[in-house]
């Protein structure tokens, strides 16, 4: 469905082709998992070269939503942006946990923060939103592989998850060939559509 290049952990840029059965595997996580529907305001924050783009775009254009784009302008001014997620309802956002830092946001039902590490202060911060969402996955998966909700009345743990695997997707720990215990580092090996 798309050609993505990014440059991992490695520094060195490669071309990631996407096929379509990821894509359409997350717009099923989507409507089962985030619950997303014709009713959501979908905030299109993401640069197109970025990959978070693409699950802006599945939520909107793939799951019926609407996506409202906002302008580079709006994105630096804090207060602008504060008040643009006001005026026009947007439901659902998907932003870096160091943007989100920076504004206070009032009217989501949704926020999902991935790209980098989350926060137990900034989940804090924000759980007047019904829902906390951090989304995990490297771009080789279609955008996120694994994501952790919170509702905003459960406890926070001190440090925040990963989570469990979207639909259809499977996490193992592994160090070398050998499956790793619980709490036993080792890699991230990520499988499945």
């Amino acid at each position: 469905i798309y050609c993505i290049y990014t440059s991992g952990t490695t520094g060195k840029p490669k071309g990631v082709m996407i096929e379509h059965y990821g894509v359409a595997n997350l717009r099923e996580y989507f409507i089962t998992k985030q619950g997303v529907n014709e009713k959501d305001r979908v905030l299109q924050f993401a640069s197109m070269a970025f990959d978070a783009m693409v699950a802006e775009m599945t939520m909107s254009i793939l799951c019926g939503a609407s996506m409202h784009i906002i302008t580079e302008e709006v994105q630096k001014d804090t207060k602008a942006f504060e008040g643009y997620i006001e005026k026009y309802k947007i439901s659902i956002a998907i932003l870096p946990p160091p943007f989100l830092r920076q504004v206070r946001l009032k009217g989501l039902r949704t926020i999902i923060t991935g790209g980098s590490e989350t926060s137990h202060e900034l989940v804090f911060e924000n759980r007047h939103i019904d829902v906390y969402s951090n989304d995990y996955g490297p771009t080789e998966v279609t955008v996120c592989a694994t994501y952790w909700r919170h509702n905003n009345e459960d406890e926070i743990p001190q440090c925040i998850p990963i989570g469990r695997p979207l639909n259809n997707k499977k996490v193992y720990i592994r160090n070398d060939n050998n499956l790793c215990g619980i709490g036993v580092p080792g890699e991230l090996c990520i499988a499945g559509d």
